[in-house]
């Protein structure tokens, strides 16, 4: 819980931080039309999710590995707009630990696999 304040205050000062003026309307054409390409309709939410047929633990630990690789695929794509070492630095520490909270969703997967609560792929 803490990390997850702490990148959403970071969030919060890197936005005060951003000029959101864009000086050249065809500059903020093409990155919308650039992030909507590239985004496509993937939503990054667990608002989509029907959390009423998620009916075992694994169900859930499914979901929030989905989640946690979307936020990584998110955080990946922000790199290139970053030109701050520092920003750019505690970004990268950001995907390491959704990177690592994956790795332990997963073993809790493994740990029910094992036990045969689920079958590999499920």
């Amino acid at each position: 819980m803490f990390l997850m304040v702490e990148h959403a205050a970071w969030f919060g000062q890197l936005k005060k931080t951003i000029d959101p003026q864009v000086k050249d309307p065809a500059v903020e054409a093409m990155g919308k039309s650039l992030l909507s390409d590239v985004l496509g309709k993937q939503s990054f939410s667990l608002k989509e999710a029907d959390f009423s047929e998620i009916n075992r633990l694994t169900e859930l630990l499914l979901l929030a590995i989905e989640f946690e690789n979307d936020k990584v695929i998110f955080y990946k794509m922000l790199r290139p707009f970053i030109a701050d070492n520092e920003t750019l630095n505690f970004l990268e520490n950001i995907i390491t630990q959704e990177s690592h909270h994956i790795e332990e969703l997963h073993k809790l997967v493994d740990r029910d696999v094992a036990k045969g609560k689920i079958t590999s792929g499920t």
